[in-house]
């Protein structure tokens, strides 16, 4: 079993992608509201609430999958706690940026920071504030002593493709796009600048984080933990026409928004 945890704004969305282009039926989705859940899923999530991990797992399990991906992917270590874990980090400002203009661009009405992001009535300093720790808050959700994890660097995509290639003989590149819009691009830039300084104040414990990890792809010292934690996760299978036709569907996708400069993920 592998447990990805999708964290916002660091190319989780064209990850699933991926992920579905290299196990199929094999891999399924979790995410806050059931979003696209399969019914597997959400029985298992509903157990989980109650405490009942055996029956969770049991419902996992006859429903073949052996991957879950998503925002609350991480809930599911109730049910498998010797899950291969991973994750995507991406720069903790330009993450933040890149989240505070897709709540600027694209509301959700349920979420009363994103509407108040949207009418202009939320300050940028006070959503950095929220978002204090949140990288080192997501690992923790999957770090145990006893399970290593395998940390991933949007930054150094071609570095983790290489490492699932030679794991789990999964195909394709992994994801890196997370380019703001061309419309948007000035806006970006005036927000880094402007609060640079408080940018590396609020969120200096997870840009720490961040260039740890860099600097760890860069020695080899990350990739030999990723192998390390992907060592009992799925390896790669055949897949249905119907999902080549998704992935190549992905695919025309994935083109279209480095194209456009689109920030989809």
């Amino acid at each position: 079993m592998l447990i990805s945890l999708h964290i916002s704004k660091t190319a989780g969305t064209a990850f699933r992608i991926f992920l579905e282009s290299n196990l199929g039926r094999a891999a399924a989705f979790a995410y806050a509201g059931e979003r696209g859940a399969r019914p597997e899923i959400r029985q298992a999530m509903e157990l989980l609430k109650h405490g009942e991990a055996a029956q969770a797992k049991e419902t996992i399990q006859q429903g073949g999958i052996e991957a879950i991906h998503g925002h609350v992917a991480y809930e599911f270590l109730q049910a498998f706690p010797d899950a291969a874990t991973m994750t995507w980090l991406r720069d903790p400002v330009q993450r933040a940026v890149s989240e505070w203009l897709t709540m600027k661009r694209s509301p959700d009405p349920e979420n009363p920071e994103s509407v108040a992001v949207a009418n202009g009535e939320a300050k940028f300093e006070a959503f950095l504030e929220k978002r204090r720790g949140f990288l080192s808050h997501c690992v923790g959700l999957l770090q145990d002593n006893d399970r290593p994890l395998a940390l991933f660097a949007a930054e150094r995509a071609a570095e983790a493709a290489e490492v699932m290639r030679r794991e789990l003989g999964w195909r394709g590149a992994a994801p890196n796009r997370n380019r703001t819009p061309a419309s948007a691009q000035d806006e970006a830039v005036a927000l880094t600048k402007t609060h640079a300084d408080s940018a590396r104040e609020i969120l200096g414990a997870d840009i720490a984080l961040h260039r740890q990890l860099l600097a760890d792809w860069d020695s080899g010292a990350a990739a030999e933990r990723a192998a390390l934690a992907l060592s009992n996760a799925p390896h790669r299978r055949a897949a249905s026409p119907l999902r080549r036709a998704r992935r190549a569907a992905g695919v025309a996708r994935e083109r279209a928004g480095r194209f456009l400069r689109r920030d989809w993920a």
